[in-house]
């Protein structure tokens, strides 16, 4: 993972994206007593809905110097230290045995040495009653063929923050039965279309029964091209509170030991039309 230090450089200023500085994060930094400057909190963290009913795939952004990470999570409002901790060597994490009628709290980590640590980051909600509860959003498409498959999502949940003065993001988790993809960007208010990874993320679970099993929008390690994919906003009712808008993306399967691309997908022809969001 000590491969993917290189995206750090695509730390983003405003946003959602960034979650390592008071300034602008839409999540409150969870006090650390013993943080260290120089390790550096994870980016882009995010959590699917609930998966299957029990299940809740959190990742993020690598951090410069992190050699792990840390997650802990817990009931809503759960003091640090008091919650379960999982530890991972990759930016993703399958959280099992989880209850879809409870909600639930997760904060995260990282770990650059045995005896330094970033501050932590969080919370982000998933539970009945918040974003990401089964069933997600009413109304509204989202589809795409990816590795020349259609996917057309029959659980969508939509959500919209602004950071600072001027700035946005979206994060939309979309899903099937068997299926999850997310997909975040941001940016200010006159900006319609996203380069990924710089102003953006995405993440695809093609078997919600394989945790390891993610594709993520990355530049392949020593790729001359560091866009990987684009999201647009065609249009958004801001009364009514939905977005339309188009993506595409190369995403990559990474083995979490030497970062060696083991399979890639191309994504195209994404679309979703009128998803109601809610505002955090």
């Amino acid at each position: 993972m000590n491969k993917l230090k290189f995206l750090a450089a695509f730390v983003l200023i405003f946003t959602a994206f960034n979650f390592s500085s008071c300034d602008n994060e839409p999540l409150d930094s969870a006090i650390d007593p013993n943080p260290q400057p120089g390790c550096v909190a994870p980016t882009s963290f995010q959590a699917s809905n609930f998966i299957g009913g029990t299940n809740v795939n959190l990742s993020w952004g690598t951090s410069s110097g992190a050699t792990s990470w840390e997650v802990q999570y817990g009931p809503t409002g759960f003091a640090i230290g008091t919650g379960t901790s999982v530890f991972s060597e990759t930016t993703n994490v399958t959280i099992t045995g989880l209850v879809s009628t409870n909600t639930y709290h997760f904060y995260i980590r990282s770990n650059c040495s045995e005896n330094e640590v970033s501050s932590w980051i969080g919370p982000i909600s998933v539970g009945s009653g918040l974003p990401g509860t089964p069933g997600g959003t009413t109304g509204g498409t989202f589809r795409m063929r990816i590795g020349g498959e259609d996917f057309v999502a029959t659980n969508i949940t939509a959500i919209k923050g602004s950071v600072l003065g001027g700035t946005f993001y979206f994060n939309i988790t979309a899903s099937t039965s068997s299926k999850v993809i997310t997909l975040m960007f941001q940016g200010t208010n006159d900006m319609t279309s996203f380069d990924l990874p710089s102003r953006g993320s995405i993440a695809y679970i093609p078997n919600i029964t394989d945790p390891l099993g993610v594709y993520v929008g990355v530049p392949e390690i020593g790729a001359e091209e560091e866009t990987v994919g684009n999201a647009t906003i065609t249009s958004e009712d801001m009364v009514n509170k939905k977005v339309s808008g188009t993506f595409n993306c190369e995403v990559l399967l990474l083995d979490p030991e030497t970062d060696e691309v083991l399979a890639r997908k191309q994504i195209t022809n994404g679309v979703f039309t009128n998803i109601p969001y809610t505002i955090d």
